[in-house]
């Protein structure tokens, strides 16, 4: 069943909305790099993440066809397609440059061949998107430094809309960065930082002190009532992702994910596909497991893409904008 709903996408990563039929399609060009099987079906199933150990299978397959600017615009030229056809009015996708640099790709080139996609989705289907400056977190502080110079350059430039932190929430926690986050901060460049998804509530207390206007997924604040009042009373929007939050096994059903009791207490939320390409949770069918999983109804999920749009890295004219679509569609 299709969700009838308008749709605002806060939290994809590009690299993770990669396809088996993209992927085949790449090996048939000028990749070197073998695929698992050759039939869609069967590749489907290879690399679909049904849990943490599966989706690094999927990042490991995937990972020497994100390399190179020209496979990175057809990336995004098929997601914003995609997301067009799924009523997706605005999306913000992140993608982490750091490995592909270290690789020896250029980042400029990068960072513009997504924007041509962005540019050329918008004319042709209306689309609008941002692009947010993605960067894994590791233990080397001055590459993590470099790299948020980097995207606040960018931020500068108008290249890219925010700056975000992902990976291992555990062994790298957010206060490692504090420092780093410092020039992104002065430039008035906005964070989103990956919190309270494999780690606990004080992960996203801390991504909060240090800097975050939104929280990458964040379900696990609801462990934390004072946290939960902290976010409802700054707006501070969390980015959930429900499928995916049962992929990673954050979650063993949709039943026991917060979402609905979060949004109850006033905490913007806004509903996403995180990884569709690996987990299957394409953004349509997220907006169906608000209605049939959590019992959403249409009034709350206009409020729910409402909260989306305030929280989206856009100036308050583009804002203002975006929530009159949202409102004249329902």
């Amino acid at each position: 069943m299709k969700s009838r709903f308008p749709k605002i996408e806060l939290h994809s990563h590009l690299e993770g909305t990669i396809t088996a039929e993209t992927l085949i399609e790449f090996s048939r060009g000028a990749h070197a790099a073998p695929l698992p099987s050759p039939d869609a079906g069967e590749l489907e199933k290879i690399i679909r993440a049904v849990d943490f150990k599966s989706f690094n299978n999927y990042l490991d397959i995937t990972r020497p066809f994100r390399q190179r600017p020209e496979d990175v615009k057809k990336i995004a030229m098929i997601e914003f397609e995609r997301a067009a056809k799924n009523g997706v009015i605005y999306a913000e996708y992140r993608f982490n440059f750091d490995r592909p640099v270290a690789m020896g790709y250029d980042m400029r080139e990068l960072i513009d061949a997504i924007n041509d996609g962005r540019e050329l989705a918008r004319r042709e289907t209306g689309l609008r998107t941002g692009l947010i400056f993605g960067l894994k977190r590791q233990g080397d502080i001055p590459a993590v430094s470099k790299m948020v110079a980097a995207g606040v350059e960018a931020f500068k430039k108008g290249l890219v809309c925010a700056i975000d932190l992902n990976g291992d929430e555990k062994a790298f926690p957010v206060t490692m960065f504090a420092e780093c986050f410092r020039p992104a901060i002065a430039a008035g460049c906005p964070l989103t930082l990956h919190a309270g998804e494999w780690d606990g509530p004080e992960s996203v207390r801390n991504a909060v002190i240090c800097g975050a206007k939104r929280i990458g997924h964040g379900v696990r604040a609801f462990e934390d009532p004072k946290l939960v009042e902290l976010l409802a009373r700054e707006k501070i929007c969390l980015e959930i992702c429900p499928t995916s939050n049962i992929r990673t096994e954050v979650y063993r059903s949709y039943a026991e994910n917060p979402l609905r009791k979060l949004f109850e207490a006033g905490v913007p939320v806004s509903v996403n596909s995180d990884d569709h390409g690996a987990f299957g949770s394409d953004i349509d069918g997220e907006y169906c497991v608000l209605e049939n999983e959590f019992g959403f109804s249409a009034a709350e999920i206009a409020k729910l893409n409402e909260s989306a749009a305030s929280a989206a890295f856009i100036s308050g004219p583009e804002k203002k904008i975006l929530i009159e679509k949202l409102k004249a569609s329902y």
